[in-house]
């Protein structure tokens, strides 16, 4: 197995797509939400991700393990915002997730953070009943990924970093 560093495992290139399919205009699937507020937040830059933890992004260790067989052509299609999201759940975030492991058991992190598709989490503390009717289930709107940490009371995980796929044409 070859030696790279974090940091070139998790800045390949992208696969290829195709998205000839794809359709001009406003998202395929949007909802207002007044509960998400977005921030700028002007430090998040690579320098200084490099800064803080530079030292374990650059440390070689043995390539990160193939998380999924290669995609099928159709896999490759991206027809609106749905399919593009299921084309990054196999090849791209295995590879954040197990690389955020690796991370995180060298800086001995006790929440740790997983990426992961938004219907996985809550933002904010879980239900008290843990559970939702189907009615509230269907009318909660969710971000389409998640940073997840596991709740600290209760079952399930709190979204800490809520994001949304839009597609360039969009």
């Amino acid at each position: 197995m070859t030696s790279c560093t974090l940091l070139e495992c998790l800045t390949e290139p992208n696969p290829e797509l195709d998205s000839s399919n794809s359709l001009i205009g406003r998202p395929t699937f949007q909802q207002y939400s007044e509960t998400i507020e977005l921030t700028p937040w002007h430090d998040f830059t690579l320098d200084t991700l490099l800064a803080c933890y530079g030292d374990i992004l650059r440390k070689p260790r043995s390539s990160l393990p193939k998380c999924s067989p290669d995609l099928t052509k159709l896999e490759s299609e991206i027809w609106n915002e749905h399919t593009f999201e299921h084309r990054m759940t196999r090849p791209i975030v295995p590879q954040v997730s197990v690389g955020l492991v690796q991370a995180q058991s060298e800086m001995r992190v006790s929440s740790a953070i997983d990426m992961t598709r938004g219907g996985r989490t809550k933002i904010g503390q879980p239900q008290p009943s843990g559970f939702l009717s189907k009615d509230e289930e269907n009318k909660q709107s969710l971000p389409d990924w998640a940073g997840a940490v596991k709740a600290e009371r209760g079952t399930g995980y709190v979204n800490r970093c809520p994001g949304e796929t839009k597609l360039a044409q969009k």
